[in-house]
């Protein structure tokens, strides 16, 4: 697999490689570790999807199909049970592991929507609590109604739109239990990554 900055190194390593080598090309990428890859070079673009192994999760896990779709990964007024566990609630609760597991690998490559949910659930894994559960459902949910939701990075510069939806907030570490230590916990800058002039990443501090 080869990534070259340009078209004149990537010929450069060709010429090189030709020299020493028996060397065929298989041509352009399309699966790379259960991600799907699309390239247009004529128009300078590159899309990768994790629908594949998005779907491989319900297809494992067979009961998660009965869920009803969701719009956004998470929940604003989420409604943790309080009553006996439902079967979806304690099927969920069984194999969360697995269902983290499954989902961190699409968060942490092409789904960065799916990326702060799925790093909240992952602190639970050890002993989920019925909010965890509660959360980790609805985030199912949503990957189930977006599960072939696409990255794609563009040469010319800009992002696929669903990229420039993503929030941002200034309070994303929450509230202080004590109110006295709130400004504190506010964040008063952040940062932006580009990589040839795409979005791909922020943070806050």
């Amino acid at each position: 697999l080869i990534l070259p900055f340009s078209s004149r190194s990537l010929e450069e390593l060709r010429t090189a490689l030709a020299k020493e080598l028996d060397v065929s090309e298989c041509g352009l990428i399309h699966d790379f570790f259960g991600l799907h890859v699309d390239q247009d070079v004529e128009k300078g673009t590159l899309t990768i999807d994790a629908k594949k192994q998005l779907q491989g999760l319900f297809n494992q896990l067979p009961m998660l199909n009965r869920l009803h779709g969701a719009k956004t990964p998470s929940c604003k007024n989420l409604q943790v049970p309080d009553g006996p566990k439902t079967p979806m609630e304690t099927y969920i609760e069984t194999h969360f592991r697995k269902i983290v597991g499954s989902l961190t690998f699409p968060a942490t490559t092409c789904r960065p929507d799916l990326s702060y949910e799925t790093n909240r659930a992952a602190r639970k894994q050890a002993a989920p609590d019925r909010e965890a559960v509660a959360r980790l459902t609805h985030l199912v949910r949503y990957v189930k109604d977006h599960i072939g939701t696409r990255l794609r990075y563009t040469k010319s510069g800009g992002t696929h739109d669903y990229l420039n939806q993503l929030p941002t907030c200034s309070t994303w570490v929450g509230k202080s239990p004590k109110p006295s230590h709130e400004e504190s916990r506010k964040s008063t800058s952040g940062f932006v990554f580009y990589h040839h002039g795409n979005r791909c990443g922020a943070d806050c501090c």
